[in-house]
């Protein structure tokens, strides 16, 4: 049976380096390679079959930033009729530019873990027995002179400069709280 598995930001850095590592493996796997940018995925997917040439790989568009697309995505996916094995849930956006998404989300949070978790929540159903989600966090949460605000506070932009400053690292906090009992 072919292990089918999302890697969310595969077309670079640690999603990428995981594609490959996966694929490497054997021709029991496919990556689903989703990424906000299809040129980057398609350029990250030729880079991968210059090394890996029976690779299975498929790219299909996923921005975490937006709910209605990360819906689009799970409906995208489940048309495909494919036995999914594994996701992981890899891509982020770092950085001091807080801006407001069109859902109203603060958009490092909303990118970084609000997507993550709706798409987690989404294919779920679809996780084969003994299937695996993985959620890439960081250590970023572990500066001192963070404290948890609450969810209002980090969920929205604009109240408080600092807060604002610490987007990454309080979405990387969130992140190390998701357990999804199955």
């Amino acid at each position: 049976m072919i292990k089918t598995i999302i890697i969310t930001g595969a077309n670079s850095g640690l999603g990428f380096a995981a594609s490959k590592q996966i694929l490497q493996r054997g021709n029991d796997y496919q990556i689903i390679m989703a990424c906000r940018n299809m040129d980057k995925a398609v350029a990250a997917r030729a880079e991968i079959l210059q090394t890996i040439p029976a690779a299975r790989i498929i790219c299909l568009e996923l921005d975490t930033s937006s709910l209605a697309k990360v819906r689009a995505f799970a409906v995208a996916f489940k048309a495909l009729h494919l036995p999914l094995y594994g996701l992981i849930c890899n891509a982020g956006v770092a950085g001091q530019n807080v801006t407001t998404t069109a859902d109203g989300f603060n958009n490092i949070f909303e990118t970084n873990y609000l997507g993550h978790f709706l798409l987690t929540q989404l294919l779920l159903p679809e996780i084969l027995p003994g299937g695996r989600i993985i959620t890439v966090s960081s250590d970023r949460h572990d500066l001192p002179q963070i404290t948890w605000p609450g969810a209002q506070a980090v969920a929205h932009c604009g109240q408080d400069e600092q807060r604002d400053r610490l987007s990454y690292s309080y979405s990387k906090l969130c992140l190390d709280s998701i357990h999804v009992c199955t």
